[in-house]
């Protein structure tokens, strides 16, 4: 009999995944809020993260009305009362909303595409940083999801 690696993922293993991934999506927050400045790299990995985050949380979360996880974890929180399908939709809604900013104001060259790398004066590609307008917008996003995040 081989090892069941494909098995069912029991209540306690989608609850804890969803707990991880949160908090991997709200140190992400908390860590780019902070910094000084934020290169266009940085900001299209977080790109990335998010859309993994994502596709992990609706794994995580499938059927979940119908499968015993919100009982689960209103239990697990000690919180019968606590409304876990409004505080996942809202965070779930300001994850969407941070990447479709970022899709919509990274910067493009004339074709285009994402403009990442400048071309220095010794012939080297650089890090553009994001402008202080982009940058505060960006953190203001980052705060709205950030916020949704216990």
């Amino acid at each position: 009999m081989a090892f069941p690696s494909n098995s069912t993922v029991s209540l306690a293993g989608r609850w804890a995944q969803i707990k991880a991934v949160s908090g991997i999506l709200k140190d992400q927050c908390t860590q780019l809020i902070a910094a000084a400045s934020i290169t266009r790299s940085r900001a299209l990995f977080l790109l990335n993260i998010l859309a993994d985050r994502l596709a992990e949380l609706d794994n995580a979360t499938a059927n979940a009305a119908n499968n015993g996880l919100l009982s689960y974890a209103q239990a697990q929180e000690n919180n019968p009362s606590l409304d876990l399908v409004a505080t996942y939709s809202a965070m779930k809604t300001q994850l969407i909303a941070l990447q479709d900013w970022l899709v919509a104001n990274f910067p493009r060259d004339a074709n285009g595409d994402a403009a990442v790398f400048a071309i220095n004066g010794g012939k080297r590609y650089a890090e553009i940083p994001l402008t202080a307008g982009q940058l505060s917008a960006f953190k203001a996003q980052l705060t709205s999801l950030s916020t949704t995040i216990d």
